[in-house]
């Protein structure tokens, strides 16, 4: 994915839902993480933000070193609210192209947006182990391990978009 996003600069996007950071330490730059990250936490008062490496988690309940409230992970759980929402929204609905990697088309507000690229006009691609629930909104769906599908699928947007 940063091979891609080299290749076409500003006008790549990588919108997640893990929230382990790989794609940050793979060198994607344009990176939006709708739930959160594991190396970060954030004060449940004053709303503080910290990287955790800089928390002392050997005390059972870590607390902000500015109000002493509880910190939680920068994770969002069930039932709260996805951030970037207006941001991918707007990338979805502006792009030539959605490509989907490794996901069971289930988990809202996520699984929606390759219905939206699709009505306003993007080609779909989806990549997984199985057939997502929203199988329906692809124009492309590679059936296989990603890992040995996206190398060929990348250098093909590539020559296309690129």
């Amino acid at each position: 994915m940063a091979h891609l996003e080299r290749k076409l600069g500003d006008r790549f996007h990588l919108i997640t839902q893990n929230v382990d950071g790989l794609h940050s330490r793979a060198g994607n730059k344009r990176v939006y993480e709708m739930h959160g990250r594991l190396d970060s936490c954030y004060c449940t008062a004053c709303r503080a933000r910290f990287k955790m490496k800089d928390i002392d988690l050997n005390q059972e309940i870590p607390h902000c070193v500015h109000c002493a409230n509880m910190l939680r992970p920068d994770i969002v759980w069930f039932g709260e609210i996805p951030y970037y929402l207006y941001e991918i929204e707007e990338l979805v609905k502006n792009t030539d192209f959605f490509l989907i990697i490794g996901t069971s088309g289930v988990v809202y507000p996520a699984a929606g947006y390759v219905m939206t690229a699709k009505l306003f006009g993007a080609h779909t691609i989806g990549l997984n182990l199985e057939e997502p629930d929203n199988l329906s909104f692809f124009d492309e769906f590679h059936l296989g391990n990603c890992g040995d599908l996206l190398p060929d699928i990348i250098e093909n947007l590539i020559s296309i978009y690129g």
